[in-house]
């Protein structure tokens, strides 16, 4: 058994995905496939919160973790809710961060790796059963981390990888 470099991998947005490339072009849906609402964030957060409720007050709206999401599926209503959000983050002199929320794999990847707890998780095909890939958070944040094979012979492949991992900290130094 060894142990080998395969190379390096960067990360800019704290996470990382495990998945068979052969799926992308049929499983990924990008940033602007489908509007499924709104989320909103930053030091205006809750002003911001109340401010929606009292506008919209039949839109139902969620706020944990400091995020305020809202189920939107209308383009205009959700332009409409960003754009009074902004507009009152301005009359507040407070900064509010906000972004439509879409049934991107890339948003289903933030969700899953937003748990606290777990840090990571599956992400489903789009038809909805398991495998399509596995999401985690990277451990200390963006940067460029080693990944390393672990190789074992396996009688009737020869040597094979058996084990892969990233090695995020590096506590031997």
């Amino acid at each position: 058994m060894k142990k080998v470099l395969l190379g390096h991998v960067g990360v800019d947005s704290g996470q990382l995905i495990i998945m068979d490339p052969c799926y992308i072009n049929s499983q990924w849906k990008g940033y602007n496939d489908n509007i499924i609402g709104v989320k909103l964030w930053g030091e205006a957060h809750h002003e911001i919160y109340n401010l929606l409720l009292l506008k919209y007050p039949k839109l139902h709206f969620t706020y944990q973790n400091h995020i305020i999401k809202a189920a939107v599926k209308n383009e205009n209503l959700a332009n409409e809710i960003l754009s009074y959000a902004y507009m009152q983050s301005l009359s507040l002199g407070k900064k509010i961060v906000f972004d439509k929320e879409t049934d991107s794999t890339y948003e289903k990847i933030c969700n899953v790796t937003s748990d606290n707890k777990k840090q990571g998780g599956p992400i489903a095909y789009s038809k909805g059963h398991e495998g399509f890939a596995v999401a985690f958070r990277s451990g200390v944040g963006d940067g460029l981390y080693p990944v390393f094979a672990t190789m074992e012979e396996i009688p009737g492949w020869g040597e094979s990888i058996t084990k892969v991992e990233v090695q995020f900290v590096n506590k031997a130094k």
